[in-house]
């Protein structure tokens, strides 16, 4: 991160500017899907082991960079306000509306990236599904640190290499929320480690960086080499400073650390080789390439619909798109006649839900990219080349549920959220399902087939007829989605 001279730092950044920026984070982008496509498509073996390294580096100095005019433009935007008298109503109001296109645009590059950085980092998390947790219990930070720390965190990922490890940078995703750096293990296939940096400058405008580690293994610690004697900075004073810096971090932060380093391994595991609609996607996707158009039943209840709207072929050139919502909504006319079809008026729970197709890591969900899905489509939907929505109507799975036995229970509220209760008799007790949405954003947003839904129901309720009756039971479910490198490999789940 260059300093920026007071010139600069006076004015906001020009439209012409931000699309620089935006465009030049694409091409950092198209090297890093370069990568991943990679991994998705060899065995590990395989792998360009510099192109895996440079992956972080490349992506967080885009991220950096974004997120640097973002700034200026935040802090442009407070100052236009303060100066609101010295304007004109019409002049202050087009300036507010070019800085806020302006904000959006960058946070639109920005949530590209950091999509791309979630399909990287989840490859290494996938086996750690209780880590995961963890982190989503904490609030996301959309944007890279400013001033010192930020400037440390950047030059740590772009030079530090812990023999042993392949070092995680949280700031590259939207999932990775507690502590700065996470440490997978190679010989384990796991997390072992969590880290947390603090950066400082030296009297000598020297940067400073210390790493502090919790890690599940004493024996094999990042950074540090039994064999190789630690040779400590001659400044005492800096050391001091540094340490005081750490003390000052808040001890919940360090017992977050710690409890996402005492991970537990999952336990039961189920084949979800034929789990997901792959054929309707499949099938999907080879319309949207061919035609820039395109419509997809998927099971009863689901229907697929896409467009290609943007005529821009860089990055900057689709976020500031001409294009009309009038104009996506004619070229998705046909949709009403798909969407008729999944109603059935005959059942009870009819409801549309539609939204678009979300790419990103939630828990128990993994990103879309590790899908068996066409490379095309993938790109097409991660570089906002495409628009797709997806709709579902559940009406037809609790229709299946019901005939299995089940009780359900819908209520849909003229204002708020939907509320779902599904239910079973076990012996003289009730047994619930609790947190259907999850279930139903699998089957929109993952494509799984409802069947499996109803089997993963069928198996929670063995489980507590197996446990016995006369007793509160409360048992949980993680869903640990495993994908191979190799895509002729099943996946799989706890």
């Amino acid at each position: 991160m260059a300093a920026k001279s007071g010139k600069e730092l006076s004015q906001p950044p020009t439209r012409k500017q931000v699309r620089a920026c935006i465009d030049d984070a694409d091409q950092s982008f198209r090297a890093c899907w370069q990568t991943l496509t990679s991994l998705k498509k060899v065995e590990a073996e395989g792998l360009d082991g510099g192109a895996l390294l440079e992956f972080q580096p490349v992506l967080a100095s885009a991220l950096f960079q974004l997120d640097d005019a973002y700034r200026r433009l935040v802090h442009h935007r407070g100052v236009l306000i303060q100066k609101k008298a010295s304007h004109s109503a019409t002049r202050f109001r087009r300036r507010m509306r070019a800085l806020d296109q302006d904000r959006k645009a960058l946070r639109s590059a920005m949530r590209v990236g950091r999509n791309l950085g979630d399909a990287f980092a989840w490859t290494f998390y996938q086996f750690d599904q209780p880590l995961l947790e963890l982190h989503f219990q904490h609030p996301a930070n959309p944007h890279t640190p400013p001033g010192i720390g930020g400037r440390g965190e950047l030059e740590f990922i772009k030079h530090a290499r812990p023999r042993g490890f392949l070092m995680l940078y949280h700031g590259i995703t939207n999932f990775l929320r507690i502590g700065d750096f996470s440490f997978f293990d190679p010989d384990t296939g796991r997390i072992s480690a969590i880290g947390e940096l603090k950066s400082v400058l030296d009297e000598s405008e020297q940067l400073m960086v210390r790493m502090h580690t919790i890690s599940t293994n004493r024996e094999k610690i990042p950074f540090v080499d039994p064999d190789r004697p630690v040779k400590k900075p001659e400044n005492r004073d800096q050391i001091l400073v540094m340490e005081a810096q750490f003390k000052a971090t808040p001890e919940r932060q360090m017992k977050k650390m710690a409890e996402v380093a005492r991970h537990s391994a999952p336990t039961r595991k189920a084949d979800l080789k034929n789990a997901y609609h792959t054929e309707e996607l499949a099938n999907f996707a080879k319309q949207l390439s061919l035609t820039g158009l395109a419509f997809e039943h998927v099971g009863k209840g689901g229907v697929l619909a896409g467009c290609c709207p943007f005529r821009g072929r860089s990055l900057s050139s689709r976020i500031y798109s001409k294009a009309s919502q009038a104009s996506i909504l004619k070229r998705m006319a046909r949709i009403r006649g798909r969407v008729s079809v999944i109603w059935d008026a005959a059942l009870p729970d009819n409801s549309i839900f539609y939204s678009e197709l979300d790419p990103g890591v939630s828990p128990g969900i993994p990103p879309l990219f590790w899908l068996a899905s066409d490379i095309d489509f993938l790109e097409r939907v991660y570089f906002m080349r495409a628009i797709v929505g997806t709709i579902y109507n559940p009406a037809h799975l609790f229709r299946a549920l019901r005939e299995r036995g089940y009780e359900v229970r819908t209520e849909y509220p003229k204002t708020g959220t939907p509320k779902f209760e599904i239910s079973q008799k076990v012996s003289n007790d009730i047994a619930e399902i609790k947190g259907v949405d999850f279930f139903l954003r699998l089957i929109q947003h993952r494509f799984m087939r409802e069947a499996k839904i109803i089997e993963t129901f069928d198996t929670l309720l063995r489980q507590v007829q197996e446990l016995g009756s006369g007793q509160a039971v409360r048992l949980e479910l993680s869903l640990a989605h495993f994908f191979s490198l190799n895509p002729h490999r099943a996946s799989r789940a706890t």
